[in-house]
């Protein structure tokens, strides 16, 4: 996605936008490793200045020839004047930056015309081929040059169906031929897969002087284009016809920006069904884990105080029989424990004292199952070509950092006053619904006993934990309640109403919980999900798009 990005902001910012104040003709030498470039350029500028070797390779960097380079060109920042000569040579073979070019004054050219030599485009070197394409980019006319051992090539012609393909103009140099008539067979050959018919042909004869460097090279037109045996000097020079392809090339410039913002939509589109996807199998994972948390270890505090706030609603009758039993209750309730406490044994272990305690302990056993599952489940989500999803995934699921993420998690637990206060109001609408639909003697009783068991002062600190037989109790700090009151407790725990409960629980502390998970499980990649591109290139693309009557050339062109 940045990369398409990068190249519709390249397109806008080095050719498209400056090309309404700066009228240079620049012609752009490009094409694959060992093809002459530099030798043509050599020849066409009247200058050494290129580095042509043999063995291809050396020219590292943008090199341009004009008559006066202090004018500037369009697409850089800096444009560095260099003497022809070994100190031009020796420049041009140094690495250099972004956006600089080296230039030397060449009287021999037509005025505004910039000729610019390009590193190969089919090295190895990834900064090479960055700055071919950064030329071609810029360029209102380019010269590819090929031989008999690249035109075939598919590198070299992928490489110019993808920036010629467009309507960029251009013209064919093939080197090195063995005849006038099979470098136009082969140069056929090329334009076919290109798909793109250039302005002129030329064609130079193997020459050993020329790749000693003692000979010019000198490349004369072929086929019907220039019937005349034309050089490509000479066809340069008498160029009538500037403002025609700039045109053309600016169109060029148009569609390839078009194409690459649509490559941007399509690029976005597949990484938003990606992060959708992704998000879903996060969510579902983290959601399953958050439940069987909640599930078992739910407050009964908001549970019981939902039923106090009940009864205080009900009639008269009712209210007052219960309330009386209360207060009975509560007293006889905190005599048994100043003489049972710390004596009784926990029926599990030692029981948690409060709910942050019993969620981490639910929590715990679970986290490394979970991670595993989520891992599998994600990757299995990715494809390969989501290089940056895939390697996030991997650093926040890596073994080492499991210890990490339950720790995350358990520490980014807290108490929520709102999901607290919720679950109290849905646990009264539940009991006023068992009141008035199943309000028998057993229920209400059931009910009553729980009340008397657990008296006000600290029902708020009260674990419920297991999802459905209770296994685990605990009352603040007065340790594991006697086996009398589990029982009484289950037989309410069996109701509908507890049942409901249980799932409300789960509900409204499993949303905020499962987000909490993600988090400490996947620091990166969760916060990748979260976060949603801004801006729609369909505008852009539709905006660029002429009209087939419309034309937004720029004035010069």
């Amino acid at each position: 996605i940045l990369e398409a990005l990068e190249r519709a902001r390249e397109i806008l910012e080095r050719d498209l936008i400056p090309r309404g104040a700066c009228a240079s003709f620049v012609v752009g030498l490009v094409g694959p490793n060992n093809a002459g470039k530099s030798a043509l350029f050599n020849a066409l500028a009247g200058r050494i200045c290129s580095p042509s070797m043999a063995r291809g390779g050396a020219t590292r960097r943008l090199l341009a020839a004009t008559r006066d380079p202090s004018l500037g060109l369009r697409g850089f920042d800096s444009v560095l004047p260099v003497e022809p000569g070994p100190t031009g040579v020796e420049a041009a073979s140094e690495p250099g930056r972004a956006g600089e070019l080296l230039a030397t004054s060449a009287p021999e050219l037509p005025p505004g015309l910039w000729l610019v030599d390009a590193p190969d485009f089919d090295s190895i070197l990834e900064d090479h081929r960055g700055t071919a394409e950064s030329l071609l980019s810029i360029t209102d006319l380019a010269v590819v040059v090929v031989t008999r051992h690249s035109y075939q090539n598919l590198e070299v012609v992928e490489f110019l169906k993808r920036w010629l393909g467009s309507g960029r103009p251009w013209v064919l140099v093939y080197n090195e031929a063995p005849s006038p008539e099979l470098a136009l067979e082969h140069c056929e050959v090329l334009i076919r897969a290109v798909g793109s018919r250039p302005r002129a042909l030329f064609q130079a004869p193997q020459d050993l002087a020329v790749a000693e460097g003692t000979r010019p090279l000198m490349p004369v037109s072929v086929g019907d284009a220039t019937p005349n045996k034309q050089t490509l000097a000479g066809w340069l020079g008498e160029l009538g016809n500037r403002r025609e392809l700039q045109r053309a090339a600016w169109l060029a410039s148009r569609a390839q920006l078009v194409q690459a913002l649509e490559s941007y939509s399509e690029l976005r589109e597949r990484d938003g069904a990606l992060r959708h996807r992704l998000r879903l199998v996060a969510t579902e994972q983290s959601d399953e884990l958050a439940r069987a948390v909640c599930m078992d270890a739910m407050p009964m505090g908001p549970v019981l105080e939902a039923f106090r706030n009940v009864l205080d609603r009900r009639p008269h009758p009712i209210r007052a029989g219960l309330r009386k039993g209360l207060r009975g209750a509560r007293s006889g309730l905190l005599k048994l424990w100043s003489k049972v406490g710390g004596e009784l044994s926990p029926v599990q272990g030692p029981a948690p004292t409060n709910l942050l305690q019993a969620e981490r302990s639910a929590l715990e056993p679970r986290w490394a199952p979970f991670v595993e599952q989520l891992e599998s489940r994600m990757l299995a989500s990715c494809p390969a070509s989501a290089k940056d999803w895939v390697a996030n995934l991997r650093s926040d699921l890596a073994p080492e950092q499991l210890a990490t993420g339950r720790t995350t998690a358990f520490e980014s637990l807290g108490n929520d006053p709102e999901v607290w206060q919720a679950f109290e109001l849905a646990c009264e609408g539940f009991i006023e619904e068992d009141l008035d639909q199943r309000g028998n003697e057993w229920s209400l009783q059931a009910m009553v006993d729980l009340c008397h068991l657990v008296p006000a002062a600290v029902a708020g600190a009260i674990i419920v934990k297991s999802g459905g037989l209770l296994t685990d109790m605990a009352v603040g700090s007065m340790g594991a309640v006697s086996a009398m009151a589990m029982e009484k407790l289950s037989r309410f725990l069996g109701t509908g109403t507890a049942n409901r409960a249980r799932r409300k629980w789960s509900q409204l502390r499993g949303e905020r919980m499962s987000e909490t998970i993600l988090r400490s499980a996947l620091p990166k990649t969760w916060s990748m999900l979260q976060a949603q591109p801004k801006g729609d290139a369909r505008e852009w693309t539709r905006w660029l798009t002429p009209h087939p009557k419309e034309s937004r050339t720029p004035d010069h062109a």
